[in-house]
């Protein structure tokens, strides 16, 4: 016969087991729980990244998703022979007018919307240009210093073409994106903010300068936004602060990082830059 004693000491055990169990029960479902919430929040996150920008762009190592209602610009045209060498390659449509005589050097994409107009301010056009030294490393004989200094050189040419001051070293700021708490990997840049004086087309313009290096490779993002913008409406979601998507877009690029290889003899290699390169498929969120 079992001592009450022994029946004590089975039953202590016992509850042992069973307050054991409960706390690992509950241990379980507070980890349940957070696995729950953060599926959650980035669900989430791909929604706002799906509402507020548009389709991966990929061209050249290079890669952005632009705002929504952005849409690539194409390059320019280019002719081949019977042997498909090409022979002629024509004017960039991507090139912008109000530059004058300047140019953009490095031109590898571009994308631009539409902005309707109100009462206060006329229909309008925005930008976005994205530049690289991937050019310079595939000449016959590559500059190191011109490659070296693009950054300089890109920022020297839009200022001359807007008619604006180079801005000096203590206008350019820092910037980090994505800002806050996010599931892309970290991007930074040296910004500056461009004020063109007369106004362009009759609209003023806000123009921001994104640097970003990813050695050997040297970008320069350029947004061109009328001055006090909203983002266009896109389906059923109302209005947004055009700043909003804009980081959201800076927060996607990326490139490669590779030294660009030239391309054989008789085949020029990213003839008429990579802005013509179809958009790529759509990851979920990114």
């Amino acid at each position: 016969m079992t001592s009450p004693t022994r029946w004590l000491e089975f039953g202590c055990r016992g509850g042992l087991f069973a307050a054991a169990a409960v706390w690992l029960a509950g241990c379980g479902g507070q980890v349940y729980e957070l696995r729950m919430d953060e599926t959650k929040k980035y669900f989430e996150f791909i929604e706002k990244q799906n509402v507020n920008l548009g389709r991966m762009w990929q061209g050249s190592g290079f890669a952005l998703r632009p705002p929504v209602n952005y849409e690539i610009m194409p390059g320019p045209v280019i002719k081949k022979g019977k042997d498909g060498k090409v022979i002629e390659v024509g004017p960039d449509p991507r090139q912008p007018e109000f530059l004058g005589e300047r140019k953009l050097p490095g031109l590898v994409a571009a994308w631009k919307t539409e902005y309707p107009g109100d009462n206060q301010q006329p229909r309008a056009t925005g930008y976005i240009f994205l530049l690289s030294n991937y050019e310079l490393f595939l000449q016959a004989e590559p500059n190191k210093d011109q490659i070296e200094k693009f950054h300089g050189y890109a920022v020297g040419e839009l200022c001359a073409g807007l008619s604006v001051p180079t801005p000096p070293a203590a206008n350019w700021i820092e910037e980090h994106f994505p800002r806050g708490p996010d599931y892309l990997p970290e991007k930074v840049y040296r910004t500056a903010i461009l004020k063109p004086q007369p106004e362009i087309n009759g609209v003023k313009y806000d123009v921001t300068v994104y640097l970003q290096e990813t050695k050997p490779l040297q970008a320069v993002l350029i947004t061109m936004s009328p001055q006090g913008a909203r983002a266009p409406s896109h389906g059923h979601v109302a209005e947004a602060p055009l700043t909003e998507r804009i980081n959201r877009a800076m927060a996607t690029y990326s490139n490669e990082g590779k030294r660009p290889v030239r391309a054989k003899p008789g085949t020029p290699a990213n003839a008429g830059g990579a802005g013509g390169a179809a958009p790529a498929a759509r990851p979920q969120g990114f």
